[in-house]
Formats: structure tokens, C-alpha cells, sequence
């Protein structure tokens, strides 16, 4: 930067005067905790422009504010420089602060044309209330309206306030016009669930990547975005509440040769889609369930293959952990055949060796029980010369351990297990080893 753009004296001479002097009057801790980087910094901080910055606790540093008050000042006219400069790139305020309505509004006028990034989360505990507030209402409905520059918009709703019909207001303003530039989608609601709107991204949202829904309704033409990478649907109801139908639901998966990563959280149909065909998907990573064993297991059986590279992870959550009157068998029969299902489409191409017939070199299993509120069994493994792995949880902690054994020695011949891992297990004794 030219010296001629700063007006008056130069104030970097004295900002090395200032330190120097700071550095003898503080003890050797205190150096090591402000080093000459962290001064400068706070020197050229954005905040210097309006008011004095604030003391951080430190004696040392208190006492520095108060000695060179001035050169924080001189040292803003290069921050006015750069401030300047910031005026006029609009890349620099794409991402509106949602801190103040003025604030958000704006980054909203300086952003421009540039491809737009909308975060707001009720959680955070300086997020306004702008449920009651209608300034809030309009600058998120002026933000959201802005569709063809929308790149990501995060919509965040805490289970514990009243935000949830407030922000699902705003999501028509997502169906009307085309999404052009939309990349990245989440939004997560409360457990009452509300509806998103039947048009929702009908009016088009042609690079959509990622798209995650937590505790919503929807309407399946949403899943038949073709070229989504990543899809997380998490319904926090109970297992009693509507499932999708069968047909619909697994035609949005055909050919998905572009998804990745797919993480259903009791949302699959149900336990009928044994006669519905084979579901490809061609690329995927990770594959994360969360539903009753029917439902997972016959989910499994409609994929014709899952590559031998991908994640793996299925939590059964239909054993009610508060009643011990269910057959321990059960978890045991459902986990037999789960590995099953699981046997005929892991692996690379049709011919090649069942994942489950590689070698163990870790067995864990751990049953944390009813410890701290949580009830959940967890098993994995990890496969010798394999990249990707297995993980099974019981959410549950009335499990028959002894029966998971002897299905796991059919499968996977537990003689060749080197190290085993138990924690917690209060169902697991001596006579089970």
C-alpha cells in the first residue's frame, strides 16, 4: 500500500515504539499470551474506528490501552483505508450478520449480486426473537426473496421456543421463483413437525447438492431433485407416525449415479418393499439408517450393491428400552437378519466376496444401558484392508449379548478376532466368553 494514501505521519514507527515499550513493562507470561501479532491485530481492529477497544481482564494490557490510546487511533486511518476497499466487494458481504435488522440490511445492499449465504439459528443466544418482531420477519423474507442469488440457507429452530411457524412463513418465499445458484439447503424444525409447502423448489433449483430436513413434512417430488450428492431426512416422531409410500419413495432413488451420502432417520416406508425391485445407488460414501429392523432390513434389501468403499451405519430403534417383557431373541433374530440382507449387496460387483466374509481385527461392543439417561447398544468393526466400515446400534439396552456372539461366529468366525472390546455390558458375563 502507497505511504501518500495516509494522511498526517505515518503511524507504524510509533505502533513499534508503543510495543517495544509494552513488551518492558510486561512480565514474560504476558508476552508470550499478547505477542506482537496479536497487538497488531488488535491495532487494525475494525472496532478502533467507532470506540476505544475494550480491556481484555489483563492488568498489562489494561494499562496498554491507557499509555498508547493514541496510536490506536492513528492506526485506524489504515483502517479506513481497507474499509473502503471492503466497501466495494461485494464477495465480502454475502453472508449478512443477523445481529441487527440495519446490520443485516446492510450486507444485504453491499452484497449485491453476489451468490448469497443465509444462516440464522434460534439457538444462539444472541439471535434475536424475530418471531415477534415484524423488522426480523422482513428482513429474512427480503433475504430469502432474493432466489436466483441464494447459495445456502440454513434455517435453525430450537425445540424450546416458539420460532418454528415464524421461519416456516418465510420458506414460500423459496417456492415462487426459481433457485438457481442453490447449493446447499437446510432446514430443521421442532418435533411438532410442520409441513413444507407442496411447491417447495418446484420453481426449480437446477445445482442443489446438499439438501437436509429435520422434523418436517414433505412432499416426495422433493426427493426427486436427480442431482443431490447428499440427503438427510431425520423425523424426530414416533415410529406410529406416517411413512411414505412404498413406490413413490423408492423411485426417488433409482439411478441416483450423483448421491453420495444418505442418512434416513425414521423415515423409510416400513417393512414392504421386498417385492418393489432394486434400488442403485452407484457412489455412495456413507449410508446412515435410523428405523425399526423390519424397515432397515428390507430397505437393504432393495440396494443391489453397496460399494465396498462406503460407510455404513444402521440404529435399530425399535426395542423399547423400557420393556423388559420383549424377547431377548428378537434382537438377536433381527440383527441375523440384517447381516443377511447385508451379505447380498456389499460388495464390488456380483461374484466378488461378501464384506462380511473378511476377516475381523476389532470387535467392540459396548451397552451403555440406562447410564446418564441413554439406552443404546453399539457394535462395529473394523475389517482387515478394508477403508470403510460397519457400525450397529441397539437402541436399547436389553440385548441378548450371548446371542449377538453366536450370530456374529456364523458370520464372521469370531475365532479370528484379536483384540475385544467390552464396556458396560450388564447383560455380558463370564459364561457368555
Amino acid at each position: 500500500m502507497p505511504r501518500t494514501l495516509l494522511t498526517g505521519n505515518d503511524p507504524e514507527p510509533r505502533l513499534k515504539n508503543a510495543y517495544k515499550a509494552y513488551r518492558r513493562t510486561c512480565t514474560p507470561y504476558i508476552t508470550e499470551w499478547c505477542p506482537s501479532t496479536a497487538f497488531l491485530r488488535r491495532s487494525f481492529h475494525a472496532s478502533s474506528l467507532n470506540s476505544k477497544p475494550e480491556p481484555s481482564g489483563s492488568a498489562a494490557v489494561t494499562k496498554l490501552y491507557t499509555l498508547f490510546d493514541l496510536e490506536w487511533l492513528k492506526a485506524t486511518r489504515a483502517c479506513r483505508y481497507w474499509r473502503a476497499i471492503a466497501v466495494d466487494i461485494p464477495h465480502l458481504w454475502a453472508e449478512p450478520i443477523f445481529q441487527t435488522p440495519a446490520l443485516a440490511e446492510l450486507f444485504l445492499h453491499r452484497s449485491k449480486k453476489a451468490p448469497m449465504v443465509v444462516r440464522t439459528s434460534s439457538k444462539t443466544n444472541w439471535q434475536p426473537s424475530f418471531s415477534d418482531d415484524k423488522a426480523w420477519r422482513n428482513i429474512l423474507c427480503s433475504a430469502l426473496s432474493q432466489t436466483s442469488r441464494l447459495y445456502c440457507v440454513e434455517l435453525e429452530v430450537n425445540p424450546d421456543d416458539d420460532h418454528q411457524k415464524a421461519l416456516s412463513a418465510l420458506l414460500p418465499n423459496l417456492s415462487r421463483f426459481p433457485a438457481s445458484a442453490l447449493e446447499i439447503l437446510v432446514v430443521k424444525g421442532t418435533n411438532a413437525g410442520i409441513t413444507l409447502p407442496k411447491d417447495f423448489l418446484q420453481a426449480g433449483a437446477p445445482i442443489l447438492k446438499h439438501l437436509e430436513m429435520k422434523n418436517y413434512n414433505y412432499d416426495l417430488k422433493l426427493l426427486s431433485i436427480t442431482q443431490l450428492t447428499h440427503l438427510r431426512i431425520n423425523w424426530g416422531g414416533s415410529l406410529s407416525q406416517r411413512r411414505p409410500p412404498v413406490k413413490p419413495f423408492l423411485s426417488c432413488f433409482r439411478d441416483r449415479r450423483y448421491l453420495q451420502n444418505l442418512e434416513l432417520g425414521n423415515a423409510l416406508p416400513g417393512d414392504c418393499l421386498l417385492s418393489t425391485g432394486n434400488v442403485t445407488p452407484l457412489a455412495f460414501q456413507s449410508l446412515i439408517l435410523q428405523d425399526s429392523a423390519p424397515a432397515i432390513t428390507s430397505f437393504i434389501c432393495t440396494i443391489s450393491t453397496i460399494p465396498a468403499a462406503a460407510r455404513v451405519h444402521v440404529a435399530f430403534n425399535d426395542f423399547d428400552p423400557d420393556r423388559h417383557d420383549r424377547p431377548l431373541s428378537a434382537t438377536t433374530s433381527s440383527f441375523d437378519t440384517f447381516l443377511l440382507a447385508l451379505n447380498d449387496c456389499w460388495r464390488d460387483a456380483p461374484g466378488d466376496r461378501s464384506r462380511a466374509d473378511d476377516d475381523a481385527i476389532e470387535f467392540h461392543l459396548f451397552d451403555f444401558g440406562p447410564y446418564n439417561g441413554v439406552s443404546r447398544m453399539e457394535l462395529w468393526f473394523e475389517h482387515h484392508g478394508i477403508p470403510a466400515d460397519l457400525d450397529v446400534e441397539f437402541l436399547t439396552f436389553n440385548v441378548d449379548v450371548e446371542g449377538l456372539l453366536r450370530v456374529l461366529d456364523e458370520w464372521l468366525d469370531i475365532s479370528t478376532v484379536m483384540t475385544l472390546f467390552v464396556e458396560h455390558c450388564e447383560s455380558f458375563t463370564d459364561n457368555n466368553v
